[in-house]
């Protein structure tokens, strides 16, 4: 098995591969030339991402068809890191307030830095065993349409806010199932009513530095020579695009893995969900297997799969919980974990613009305010 060392450096050159293979090969360079420049090279960068994603996600489903019980311990640490991500949430929110301090922190950008790093984050205590009886309460009494491990971006401040304000104000969800659930057991919403004091504070300087940054760019090409380029702008974000970039510069087996992709990610229609969920609920070792009761048979038989995956999580959360407390507080490869971090190196960028914001505020150069 390749150590995570080793796979982050096959990322990092497969990456490098694909920017490489973009910039030269006569292929893109001609298809290219009809574009802006500039808005090519961050195309450019924006898709090997993608594609080095693409790879790992074939990779990681082909993993879990070779291992169903792969497939549940990533579901137990999965909520695992939610028990963490709530208690971090809640921790921010009393930050931002300045009403505590939390180690490892110092601006509201390192909370993003934790997301990805949520397990061994040491602003909050690692878990325990009362919080994980509490989340097997959550699965057990969560209505099945609600998926305990549905994609949110777990300490994004401003979202979560809103979407707890929505909440309340309108007539739709999209406040977090497990957050609401805490929130209801143990009274938390009012954190989400204080005020985002440090926030308000890091977004003055932020704006200073910001404004200055644009001012010298303006200023350098004032004095640039104007040279107007009129070939056209790359809205690669629509009208198919992508698609459309891969059908004519790919091979036609990678289109057809690109397709197949989206059409697992994407799958909207109807009868496709309660499909994939009776291709899974058929492997099942067993003779019988109770159908949740529904007004339609989609939708009995995607709550029927959904209870079976809440199943196998309480079943193997113990055998997890005994691998997180062998390896906690340390960074270790943990079943599911990918080394996909955007938080890097935009903390480092945030203090650069406050620190740059105080001195223009004539401040001290540093990050106590």
């Amino acid at each position: 098995m390749k150590s995570q060392v080793e796979k982050i450096k096959q990322k990092e050159e497969f990456f490098k591969q694909i920017v490489h293979e973009m910039k030269t090969e006569e292929r893109f360079v001609d298809y290219f030339k009809q574009f802006d420049p500039q808005i090519v090279e961050v195309f450019i960068k924006s898709y090997a991402q993608q594609k080095v994603a693409w790879y790992e996600l074939a990779e990681h489903l082909n993993n879990w068809k070779n291992s169903k019980q792969d497939v549940w311990m990533e579901a137990c640490f999965e909520a695992l890191s939610q028990i963490q991500h709530k208690k971090l949430f809640n921790a921010q929110c009393l930050w931002r307030a300045e009403k505590t301090k939390l180690e490892a922190i110092e601006i509201c950008m390192d909370f993003l830095y934790w997301e990805h790093n949520i397990l061994w984050c040491p602003a909050i205590k690692p878990v325990e065993q009362h919080e994980i009886d509490f989340y097997i309460q959550f699965l057990k009494e969560t209505p099945l349409d609600k998926k305990f491990d549905e994609v949110y971006q777990l300490q994004e401040y401003d979202e979560i806010k809103q979407a707890f304000l929505n909440e309340i104000e309108e007539e739709y969800s999209s406040y977090i199932p497990w957050y609401e659930y805490y929130d209801r057991e143990f009274g938390t919403y009012e954190l989400l009513k204080l005020p985002d004091i440090r926030g308000e504070k890091e977004h003055v300087y932020i704006h200073l530095s910001f404004g200055e940054e644009q001012r010298i760019r303006d200023e350098e090409d004032s004095k640039k020579e104007k040279i107007q380029d009129n070939r056209k702008h790359l809205n690669y974000h629509e009208n198919n695009f992508e698609d459309n970039f891969i059908k004519e510069n790919e091979s036609k087996e990678f289109y057809r893995q690109h397709q197949a992709k989206k059409s697992w990610m994407h799958k909207k229609d109807e009868n496709e969900e309660p499909l994939m969920c009776i291709s899974e609920l058929k492997d099942i070792p067993q003779k019988y297997l109770p159908l949740v009761s529904a007004d339609k048979w989609q939708t009995a038989v995607i709550y029927t799969w959904e209870k079976h995956r809440r199943d196998m999580l309480i079943e193997f959360m113990p055998q997890a919980y005994q691998l997180y407390l062998k390896h906690a507080p340390k960074k270790w490869d943990y079943p599911g974990f990918t080394e996909f971090d955007p938080g890097v190196d935009l903390p480092k960028r945030y203090r650069e613009m406050i620190i740059k914001g105080r001195q223009m505020n004539n401040e001290a150069p540093d990050l106590n305010f």
